[in-house]
């Protein structure tokens, strides 16, 4: 288990430890390998919505695009978090069926 947070110290009060993130040592390792596939088609693809849903769950996963209509992909050069709430983000936008962690 890794656990990512901050130290909260104030003068009245004992020091805390505030976690703010949870993962398993097995969600570290796909993590790092892992890839963030988008299925789309040219003109479906809201292009700035993605951009602006990556910067908020900014991570280490490299994110590829696959035009249906092109039979072609490209890999962004933003990366993404993997974690739950991140990969719900996008499949709001693609739909869950068009958005896979491979």
């Amino acid at each position: 288990m890794v656990v990512r947070g901050r130290l909260s110290v104030r003068e009245d009060e004992q020091p805390k430890l505030i976690a703010d993130e949870f993962r398993s040592a097995d969600e570290l390792l796909l993590a790092q390998n892992a890839k963030l596939y988008i299925r789309t088609t040219t003109q479906a693809y809201p292009e700035a919505r993605l951009a602006e849903t990556l910067r908020r769950f900014a991570g280490s996963a490299a994110v590829v695009v696959y035009f249906e209509d092109k039979k072609g992909k490209l890999e962004l050069k933003q990366r993404v978090s993997l974690a739950a709430e991140a990969v719900k983000a996008v499949q709001e936008i693609f739909g869950e069926e068009n958005v896979k962690i491979k």
